[in-house]
């Protein structure tokens, strides 16, 4: 019997080997090799050659020509029929840690499936404008902010998850805590990842905390004790805000009023003037270099502030870049409960696109349990939408993070942005000047003084 050995060359481009860029592209020796491997043993692929060697019958070495012409017919696109990349707009993992991070994820979903990818990052305010334009229609996946999701189901018509609901049977989507202002957006999107606030504190801090003040149950009251201590102390006030004009003070001042029963936006109820009230007691223990403090992170890592009503990402980035230096506690309580503004994102697939079922392929691995919890972790403290998650985020101490943050979602009372605000910066400005005109300067604080401010944030509704 004749000794067969056949040797396969690779063309060159079209039909290139994967390489390390952004776009994950398929890999036509690992197509062939896939192939052949269940035909014929021993497969060795070598660069751009493939090499088979025992003997086969005469015909052996048609069947290998007509394998490595349905290989390379088969290879040109992804396993699930796509000839083009997956088109993802995102608001999410702008941050260059997030996009590295997201970036390797969607590499191990390539190598699973071989379907290639391309991620394309957007801000909240393009990817408004884009979905009035209609731009966003071209996309095969949209990752679009939770408190606009009836709007761009409006704008554009959606792939309606139901259907599919056999693919999620083994994962609870935690879509009672996320609100929106019309229910059967849900219909066609899934929740991805959610946010709160929590506290963070340095251990350096450990023996100024009040007996009581630790775990789940720390309030605004004990917070305020605790910061006022280390601060006397120290000499210096140690809590970071950003005073940094369109940050995030609005959510710091937003959650003692949550926690005392106000509302969001709310300067003027019973609730929200005694919670700026204990916010005032408080003023000489903020840090002396807000007005230039454009996040937390920063003053917390490098040590000169101790104390930070954080989001839960900026938490678990200190964590990261600080390790063995902080604890995290769920947002302080008040007499109505934890509060805290929260946000999350979902994902949905426009009906237009040519690349459902890869599309559809994607949404069930990134809400698969592991991935969730391997995400969350990876971008430093989000939280998953998929309750089994929890089972995959191990000890950690940045699992105690999203913990915390799940915490606080399910248990808190928490509010997100509302709609109708109009342009948000306009609100925050207003939450900035009440916190440096009257909390910091220690004016009297009560429904005349702050209705100024009350009838600055009815202006700013668009709808009456």
């Amino acid at each position: 019997m004749a000794r067969l050995t056949a040797v396969v060359v690779f063309p060159t481009p079209p039909f290139p080997e994967p390489t390390a860029t952004d776009r994950l592209r398929i890999s036509p020796s690992h197509c062939l090799k896939s192939l052949l491997s269940g035909i014929i043993p021993d497969i060795i692929i070598v660069k751009n050659m493939v090499f088979q060697e025992p003997i086969l019958s005469r015909y052996g070495r048609y069947l290998i020509i007509l394998l490595i012409f349905s290989a390379l017919a088969g290879c040109s696109r992804d396993r699930t029929g796509s000839e083009t990349p997956l088109q993802i707009y995102s608001r999410l993992w702008t941050p260059l840690r997030e996009q590295t991070f997201i970036r390797e994820e969607l590499k191990r979903f390539y190598s699973e499936t071989g379907i290639e990818t391309e991620l394309l990052l957007y801000t909240d305010t393009d990817m408004d404008r884009m979905a009035e334009s209609g731009e966003l229609s071209e996309a095969d996946l949209i990752i679009f902010y939770g408190n606009r999701l009836a709007s761009l189901a409006d704008a554009i018509d959606f792939v309606d998850l139901r259907e599919q609901s056999k693919l999620f049977e083994d994962r609870t989507f935690l879509f009672k805590h996320l609100g929106t202002e019309r229910k059967d957006t849900w219909e066609y999107f899934l929740p991805l990842g959610a946010d709160v606030y929590l506290l963070i504190a340095s251990r350096e801090a450990a023996s100024a905390r009040p007996v009581g003040a630790d775990g789940e149950n720390i309030t605004w009251p004990q917070v305020a004790e605790w910061i006022q201590r280390a601060s006397r102390q120290q000499g210096r006030g140690l809590l970071a805000v950003t005073g940094v004009p369109n940050k995030s003070l609005v959510y710091f001042m937003a959650g003692p009023i949550l926690s005392y029963g106000g509302g969001f936006p709310d300067l003027t109820s019973e609730a929200a003037l005694e919670a700026l009230r204990l916010l005032q007691g408080m003023r000489w223990v903020f840090h002396p270099l807000i007005e230039n403090f454009d996040t937390v992170i920063d003053p917390l890592v490098d040590g000169s502030a101790w104390f930070a009503f954080a989001h839960c990402a900026h938490a678990g980035s200190i964590l990261q870049e600080s390790p063995g230096n902080f604890d995290v506690y769920p947002a302080p309580s008040g007499p109505a409960g934890m509060g805290s503004v929260s946000g999350f994102s979902a994902v949905g697939i426009p009906g237009g696109t040519k690349n459902a079922k890869a599309a559809l392929a994607l949404v069930e691995y990134l809400t698969r349990p592991e991935v969730q919890a391997r995400i969350s972790k990876g971008v430093g403290g989000f939280i998953p939408t998929v309750l089994e998650a929890s089972d995959y985020l191990g000890e950690e101490p940045l699992a105690r993070v999203i913990r915390y943050g799940l915490h606080v979602l399910d248990s808190g009372r928490t509010r997100e942005i509302p709609l109708e605000y109009g342009e948000w910066g306009n609100v925050k400005h207003v939450y900035e000047s009440v916190f440096f005109s009257t909390v910091l300067s220690g004016r009297n604080i009560s429904v005349d003084s702050l209705k100024w401010a009350q009838t600055e944030l009815d202006k700013l509704k668009t709808s009456q």
